[in-house]
């Protein structure tokens, strides 16, 4: 797998959330009225999801010299404070990023609300930590765990690194794309409860 194919992969998922974001009801029309469209997204994002984690791996064990669960270990044991620290972000990213699927729902989290669906508005974790509005959790989240990667590889002229900075801009991308006005709300068509 080249760099090329991976970031292509990675970023089919921002092309597909921009096109839904701006259409949402070409998208709703696109899955057809006996199927909800943010199931369907769902559905899709999954199968890019495990394609992009496929094609990152292989670039990584393909540009990684040595790459393995004993390079993990031993890079791991040879600065034990900087890897748990990593691990501890890493760890914090994905708890930004489930609890976002927590609190939402699936409906919610692949655009059930752009898609004519109600959602309850969150005003707790993980929108709301210690007081403070934490904007875009889950992209946050996901960033964060990409980040803690990043520098534990600490190789940025590896394909893996530049991939990995790639899918950072895509989320960044994500996050300022979310605050533009979305396209029109599907009312007119008549959707299926989850």
């Amino acid at each position: 797998m080249d760099l090329f194919v991976t970031c292509a992969l990675i970023s089919s998922s921002t092309v597909l959330y921009s096109f839904i974001w701006k259409n949402p009801s070409r998208w709703a029309s696109l899955v057809g009225k006996q199927n909800n469209p943010s199931t369907v997204l769902y559905y899709v994002s999954f199968v890019l999801k495990i394609l992009q984690f496929t094609s990152c791996f292989m670039l990584a064990t393909k540009n990684l010299p040595h790459f393995g669960a004993q390079t993990f270990i031993h890079k791991a044991s040879t600065n034990v404070v900087s890897s748990a620290f990593l691990i501890l972000l890493f760890l914090l990213g994905q708890v930004l990023n489930l609890s976002v699927y927590y609190k939402l729902t699936r409906q919610g989290v692949y655009y059930g609300a752009l898609l004519g669906y109600k959602i309850k508005w969150v005003n707790e974790f993980p929108y709301v930590i210690a007081g403070y509005s934490v904007p875009d959790p889950q992209y946050l989240g996901c960033m964060i765990a990409a980040l803690s990667i990043l520098l534990f590889i600490n190789d940025i002229s590896s394909s893996i690194s530049r991939a990995l900075i790639f899918w950072l801009l895509n989320y960044v991308f994500l996050c300022l794309m979310e605050k533009t006005i979305p396209g029109e709300f599907v009312s007119k068509v008549t959707l299926k409860p989850l």
